[in-house]
């Protein structure tokens, strides 16, 4: 993962090795690239620098995912939704 300095967003490019599509939403927290191909690779990163609004987008969704699924407060959410619902109530 790189990081655009003027934007302060990180530019995450991540190969397409089994689980990784899912982890990122199927390309809607970061690019996406075939593995062991590293034109494309850099193709990706070239392609994010040169598109501010994208680097952006991704940047708030990875954050937005980060803040709802991985931190302390949004783990007891989670569970806590997880006994609800089997409690019913």
């Amino acid at each position: 993962m790189a990081v655009d300095k003027p934007t302060q967003q990180a530019l995450t490019v991540a190969t397409g090795i089994p689980g990784i599509d899912e982890v990122l939403e199927s390309g809607n927290l970061a690019m996406v690239v075939p593995p062991e191909d590293p034109d494309a690779i850099a193709e990706a990163i070239t392609g994010l620098l040169e598109d501010p609004d994208r680097i952006k987008k991704l940047g708030d969704a990875a954050r937005d995912h980060v803040f709802e699924f991985h931190t302390a407060s949004g783990m007891v959410d989670r569970v806590e939704r997880l006994y609800m619902q089997a409690l019913n109530i």
